[in-house]
């Protein structure tokens, strides 16, 4: 019985120090994107440029360097009618078909009433570094709140 008892007290002492190891982590989280926040806002409120948006990426930029141009990306093919051929070639790196670059970089809009929000939806994006960018000229993009900035410029890694 007493061994019974043991491993009981020894399961509720690891599930409780597992429960204070999620809270704690969690905290951290919270804590880490209230800082992101304020970086944001303050960023915004200087208004240095017209329009700012986050872009997940795996490439490495530097504060200051212009982004690469995004492109245009189907995941299923388009066929010509006439001929029956592909009309965007398809990328084996991305699984995707391309179809061509666009006009700037793609972001998703930020603004000062809806960071939180923002960076809470960058999850659905794929990208080891998050990053502010700014640009004076954006058109609309076809995702929710996606633009696409012409001569995006980096201005955090956050």
């Amino acid at each position: 019985m007493k061994t019974k008892g043991l491993i009981f007290r020894n399961l509720l002492t690891t599930v409780t120090k597992n429960v204070i190891i999620s809270y704690k982590l969690k905290e951290i989280e919270k804590e880490k994107t209230m800082k992101t926040i304020k970086i944001i806002k303050e960023i915004i409120e200087k208004g240095e440029f017209e329009y700012y948006g986050l872009r997940k990426d795996n490439r490495n930029y530097e504060i200051g360097e212009e982004l690469e141009v995004s492109h245009e990306w189907y995941q299923d093919p388009e066929y010509c009618p006439e001929t029956d051929e592909l009309v965007y070639p398809f990328d084996e790196d991305m699984k995707l078909y391309d179809a061509g670059e666009l006009e700037g970089t793609c972001a998703i809009e930020i603004e000062e009433d809806d960071i939180e929000d923002i960076i809470n939806h960058m999850g659905m994006y794929e990208g080891e570094n998050l990053y502010l960018i700014a640009s004076d000229c954006v058109n609309i993009g076809n995702d929710c709140n996606e633009i696409i900035m012409e001569d995006a410029v980096v201005i955090v890694k956050l």
